[in-house]
């Protein structure tokens, strides 16, 4: 269970992402449609980056 609400919309929202096997998602679009579907929930004050730790 997600500890927050903000990532079970992201979960769900890269899930169905995920499930349309006609496109090929890149991590740039992943991000993007979680941005969208937070804005949609009315979290517009929220932004999403990416916390890559490969060095």
């Amino acid at each position: 269970m997600p500890a927050n609400k903000n990532a079970l919309i992201r979960y769900k929202t890269i899930d169905n992402c995920l499930r349309n096997r006609y496109r090929r998602w890149t991590l740039d679009d992943l991000v993007e449609a979680c941005c969208e579907a937070l804005y949609d929930m009315d979290y517009s004050e929220l932004k999403i980056t990416l916390n890559n730790n490969d060095n």
